[in-house]
C-alpha cells in the first residue's frame, strides 16, 4: 500500500501541475471552456495541438533557405555583384603611399622611425613593408567581400515574400481588417482555413528565422531582433490558444507590409547601386511611408488601443489578456526604436553590422 501510494503521489502532482498550467481562467475568455475550443462541424476552432504543424513547416523553410542560398542566391550574387578591382587597387596604393612617402623623402632604407612591430613585419625595407600592407589589405578585402556576400544571400528572402503575399490574399476581404473592434465581438474567434494556413506559415517562418539568427550576420540591433522574434512568437501562441486569431492575423500582416521594400532597398545597397540612385530613393520613400503608416500609426491606434480596451474590459484579471496587451505594446516600443534608427539611416541605407565595425577597426589600425 505504501509503495502504491508513493507511485501515485508523483503522478497526482504532475496532474495537478497540468491542471494549474492549463487553467481555463488563465488562457480563455470568461465563460469559455476547453470543450468550447474544440472544432465542430461548420465551426473550426484554433486548437493548441494545431501549433505542432508549424514545426515541420519551419524545417521546410530552413531547407528551402539552405538550398536557395546555395544553388540560386550564391550564383546570382557572384554574377551581379563582382568585386570592384579598381577601387580596391586604389585603396592599396593609397595605404602604401601614406606609409612609405615619408621614408622615401628621407631616403631611409630601414624603417627606423616607425613602431618596432612595423620593423619586424616589414623586415625594415620599403618593398617588404609595401608587400605586408598589400597582404593586410587583401585579407581585409576578402573578409569584407565574404561579409557582403552573406548579407545579400540573407536579404533575398523569397520565403518571406511568399508568406506576405499569402497574407495579403488571405486578409484582403476580411471585414475586421478595416474595423478592428470586430475582432473582439465573437470571442473566441473561429478560424477559417486560409487564416489557419496563414498562422501556420507565419509561425513556421518565425521559428526558422529565430533558429537562423545566431548564424546570420550579427547586426548592431541583434538583441532587438531577438526580442522581436520572442515577442512575435509569444503573440502568435497566445492569440491562437486564447482564440484571438483575428487580431493576431492583423498583427502579422502589419509587420510584413514594410519588409518587402526594405529588403529591396538593402539589395540595391549591397549590389552597389549608384549613390544617389533614383530607384533606391523611391523604394526607400515607399518603405518609410509604409513603415510609418502601418507600424507607427495603424498598429498602435487601431490595433493596440482596441485590443487593450476590449481585452481588459472583458476581465482585467485574466492572465492571457494581460500577457497579450503587454506583448502588443512591447512590439510597439520595438517599432519606435527601429523608427529612430531608420531616421538616422542606421537600418536601411547605412546598416552596419558588428562584423562591419570589426573590419573597419582593423583597417584603422
Amino acid at each position: 500500500m505504501t509503495s502504491g501510494k508513493t507511485i501515485r503521489d508523483p503522478m497526482e502532482k504532475l496532474e495537478t501541475l497540468r491542471r494549474n498550467i492549463w487553467n481555463e481562467k488563465f488562457w480563455l475568455p470568461r465563460n469559455v471552456t476547453w470543450e468550447d475550443m474544440k472544432s465542430k462541424p461548420g465551426r473550426p476552432m484554433p486548437e493548441f495541438h494545431d501549433l505542432l504543424y508549424a514545426f515541420p513547416i519551419s524545417i521546410s523553410f530552413l531547407l528551402f533557405r539552405i538550398i536557395f542560398d546555395t544553388c540560386v542566391a550564391y550564383s546570382l550574387t557572384i554574377a551581379f555583384c563582382p568585386l570592384d578591382s579598381v577601387s580596391l587597387a586604389s585603396s592599396v596604393h593609397n595605404s602604401c603611399r601614406l606609409i612609405m612617402e615619408p621614408l622615401a623623402r628621407a631616403k631611409v632604407q630601414r624603417v627606423k622611425t616607425l613602431d618596432p612591430c612595423w620593423q619586424y613585419r616589414g623586415n625594415g625595407t620599403l618593398n617588404a613593408g609595401r608587400k605586408w600592407i598589400q597582404r593586410e589589405n587583401g585579407s581585409l578585402r576578402n573578409e569584407k567581400a565574404r561579409l557582403e556576400l552573406r548579407k545579400i544571400r540573407e536579404t533575398g528572402s523569397v520565403a518571406h515574400s511568399f508568406v506576405f503575399l499569402f497574407g495579403v490574399w488571405t486578409m484582403v476581404d476580411k471585414p475586421f481588417l478595416r474595423n478592428t473592434d470586430l475582432c473582439f465581438v465573437n470571442l473566441p474567434n473561429p478560424v477559417s482555413w486560409d487564416v489557419w494556413w496563414y498562422y501556420m506559415l507565419e509561425f513556421g517562418f518565425h521559428i526558422s528565422q529565430s533558429l537562423m539568427l545566431p548564424f546570420d550576420v550579427k547586426k548592431n540591433d541583434f538583441l532587438a531582433q531577438l526580442a522581436h522574434h520572442v515577442v512575435t512568437i509569444g503573440l502568435m501562441m497566445g492569440s491562437w490558444i486564447s482564440g484571438n486569431t483575428e487580431v493576431g492575423s492583423i498583427v502579422l500582416l502589419v509587420h510584413d507590409c514594410a519588409d518587402v521594400p526594405l529588403q529591396c532597398c538593402k539589395l540595391l545597397k549591397y549590389f552597389k547601386a549608384p549613390d544617389p540612385d533614383p530607384t533606391a530613393r523611391k523604394l526607400f520613400m515607399i518603405f518609410s511611408a509604409t513603415w510609418i503608416l502601418t507600424r507607427v500609426i495603424y498598429f498602435p491606434l487601431y490595433v493596440n488601443i482596441s485590443a487593450t480596451k476590449a481585452l481588459l474590459y472583458l476581465d482585467i484579471f485574466y492572465f492571457i489578456n494581460i500577457v497579450l496587451v503587454v506583448l502588443l505594446w512591447s512590439l510597439f516600443l520595438l517599432h519606435l526604436y527601429w523608427t529612430y534608427k531608420n531616421l538616422h539611416d542606421s537600418r536601411s541605407e547605412d546598416e552596419d553590422s558588428d562584423e562591419d565595425n570589426h573590419i573597419e577597426k582593423k583597417k584603422s589600425n
